[in-house]
């Protein structure tokens, strides 16, 4: 019993050094809280004027890429580390 209170509690500490989280989102999908290995990303545009969020969750790029936004196929992606990082994102508009 006490092994596996140990194997437990240190893979929760090993996700609490290691995982980030962050919020996942899309249009066509509600909210959700990740653990993610490398990173939260998330992608914007701007139309008409406005910023409009376009889809959050977990990194996909690789896990040495810079943390910072870059034009990709026209919309600007954004990556970072840290809680919660990616919620600029999820609070833009979406409509």
């Amino acid at each position: 019993m006490n092994s596996i209170i140990s194997l437990v509690l240190a893979f929760s500490l090993i996700c609490i050094i290691s995982c980030e989280d962050c919020l996942k989102f899309s249009k066509g999908s509600y909210t959700i809280i990740e653990d993610c290995d490398n990173g939260c990303e998330y992608s914007y545009k701007l139309q008409d004027g406005q910023t409009r969020k376009l889809e959050g969750g977990c990194a996909r790029r690789e896990p040495n890429s810079p943390m910072d936004c870059a034009p990709e196929g026209g919309r600007t992606v954004c990556r970072c580390k840290g809680d919660r990082c990616n919620q600029v994102g999820y609070e833009m508009s979406d409509s």
